[in-house]
């Protein structure tokens, strides 16, 4: 009240840019989504994170994918994060290519 307009915070609804999908190989067992969000949120905007689970046991199968807003976020993550021990192994890091590309 009789502060100046009122800001509303802006919400980013942008489409993630072609090359922005990151395929994480050699992660632990006990690594998840969170963990993972939270390494790699390090670098700019996510639009999605997704490990893979053994559906028996609930454990990470080791490998997952990070997809970010820009392109440009997620080189600068694979350069940053390619080889680097997260939970005591080394994770290889790289661009996903869908199947059949």
């Amino acid at each position: 009240f009789g502060q100046g307009p009122m800001t509303i915070p802006t919400v980013n609804y942008a489409v993630p840019e072609e090359g922005s999908n990151l395929f994480v190989r050699n992660l632990s067992s006990r690594i998840d989504e969170l963990a993972v969000h939270k390494l790699f949120g390090q670098f700019g905007a996510i639009s999605s994170v997704r490990v893979e689970l053994n559906l028996a046991t609930g454990a990470s199968k080791g490998y997952g994918f990070v997809k970010y807003f820009y392109a440009a976020d997620a080189l600068n993550a694979v350069g940053a994060l390619n080889g680097v021990e997260f939970d005591g192994r080394p994770m290889d890091v790289s661009f996903h290519k869908p199947k059949g590309v």
